[in-house]
């Protein structure tokens, strides 16, 4: 098992990130789940979560660094928090410093595996 627990699925994240493995990171959502790209927007569905993660991964070329803090379980839903800072280069050349804090809720699959079923990086969304 690879994500037999959440916080191994924040670890998997990092991972999958800094090789820059797509397809490895669509592996850790479930087919609905939902990816908050801002306060405006939420995709829905691997296609639309591989989009934004996509171009995530092309910003990131500097560095990413996932620090995970929080992570509470409960009859197989856990809901996770986790530091995180991105820096590279934006889409028009200038430098890119980004930072926040995750709000993430993930399931355990009849398979054991955890996977996302909400990923927010930028946190909570008033």
């Amino acid at each position: 098992m690879l994500t037999s627990t959440p916080r191994a699925l924040q670890e998997r994240f990092l991972e999958k990130f800094l090789a820059q493995d797509i397809e490895g990171l669509m592996d850790l959502y479930e087919r609905n789940a939902v990816f908050v790209a801002s306060a405006e927007q939420a995709v829905v569905g691997l296609d639309a979560i591989r989009e934004q993660l996509t171009g995530l991964l092309t910003a990131a070329s500097k560095s990413f660094v996932l620090n995970p803090t929080v992570a509470f379980e409960v009859d197989g839903v856990a809901l996770m928090h986790a530091d995180w800072a991105l820096e590279g280069t934006g889409p028009d050349g200038s430098a890119l410093s980004l930072s926040g804090t995750t709000v993430e809720v993930a399931r355990r699959g009849t398979d054991g595996e955890w996977r996302y079923v909400v990923d927010s990086p930028i946190g909570i969304v008033e």
